[in-house]
C-alpha cells in the first residue's frame, strides 16, 4: 500500500488549493474531494500515510499542512456561522481583572 499511496498523496496534495494561490486555482471543487480523499486514505491505512509523508518534499508536505489547517478552519468558521450560540458559550462568561492597585489597603 505504501507505493500505492507514495505516488497517489502528492497527486491529491498538488490538486488542493490553498490560499496563497487562490488567484491562480479556483477550483473548489477539485480541492475538496482531494482533501476528502486525502484524509480518508489517512484513515484507512494510517502507518502507510505516514510513512508515505515521510519521504515528501518539504515544500509537498509544507503544501499539505497549510491546506489541512485552511480547511480546518474554513469548516470552524463554517460552524461557528451556523451555530452562534455555541460560539457564545465559548467565551469566558466571567471578566477577570488585572487591578491589583488596591491590595492589602
Amino acid at each position: 500500500m505504501a507505493p500505492l499511496l507514495s505516488l497517489t498523496l502528492p497527486l491529491l496534495v498538488r490538486g488542493m488549493s490553498i490560499d496563497a494561490e487562490r488567484a491562480i486555482t479556483a477550483d473548489a471543487e477539485l480541492s475538496t474531494i482531494c482533501h476528502a480523499a486525502l484524509t480518508a486514505l489517512a484513515g484507512r491505512a494510517p502507518d502507510a500515510f505516514r510513512a508515505a509523508v515521510a519521504a515528501f518534499s518539504p515544500e509537498t508536505r509544507g503544501r499539505m499542512e497549510t491546506a489541512l489547517r485552511e480547511a480546518a478552519a474554513k469548516k470552524q468558521q463554517a460552524a461557528a456561522a451556523l451555530n452562534p450560540a455555541a460560539a457564545a458559550a465559548a467565551k469566558p462568561k466571567i471578566a477577570l481583572k488585572m487591578d491589583f492597585g488596591n491590595f492589602g489597603k
